[in-house]
């Protein structure tokens, strides 16, 4: 499942999709529909219905009618959807947790390519495109072997800051929806705000 969202826009595009149908469900936002969700997302309006049907093919969305309006049809994200999707935000709390015990320990862990590629669950390759782009931009340094040797302080700061707003955001909506799918998504899921900036 994870290679159906592995690009930008098929995740966001999921997480768009998620949002609408709770904000909908719970804060009576507009019907979350195939329409709302086509001009909020990068895709062209094909590429975003086929990737829908595809979803729904693989029973991660399912389609019910509006009350009341029966020509609607409504997106419904599964909890499996959601689980996927949420992983990435699970694992960034989870990794900001992991370094506020690690504290001043001497062992960092390894941030070689392949180290970084399994963790990541992409190819050594990409982060090796990555990495490389961000040592010519001077926000890295890699030395021997592809071993990150050091980091622009600037970066470095800028990050810290951002993700504590991300932490501080997603660690609650993160502990919600387990509880919500714990529920087997029948109760009022979180309303989901945008990340923080």
């Amino acid at each position: 499942m994870a290679k159906l969202f592995d690009q930008f826009t098929r995740y966001l595009t999921c997480y768009v999709l998620i949002h609408n149908y709770y904000a909908w469900r719970n804060a009576g936002g507009p019907l979350p529909t195939l329409s709302l969700l086509q001009p909020a997302v990068e895709a062209s309006p094909r590429q975003t219905a086929g990737f829908i049907a595809s979803l729904k093919a693989g029973r991660l969305v399912t389609v019910e009618s509006a009350d009341g309006d029966r020509r609607s049809k409504l997106l419904r994200p599964a909890p499996e959807m959601i689980r996927e999707i949420g992983r990435s935000v699970q694992a960034f709390v989870a990794a900001g947790e992991a370094l506020e015990t690690l504290g001043t320990q001497e062992s960092m862990p390894s941030l070689s390519y392949r180290a970084l590629a399994e963790r990541l669950q992409v190819s050594p390759a990409h982060i090796g495109n990555l990495l490389g782009e961000a040592d010519r931009n001077g926000w890295f340094t890699i030395g021997a072997r592809g071993r990150l040797v050091a980091m622009d302080p600037g970066l470095v700061a800028e990050f810290e800051v951002w993700a504590a707003c991300q932490i501080a955001h997603f660690a609650g909506l993160s502990r919600q929806t387990a509880a919500f799918l714990e529920q087997g998504a029948g109760g009022a899921a979180p309303l989901m705000t945008g990340p923080a900036s």
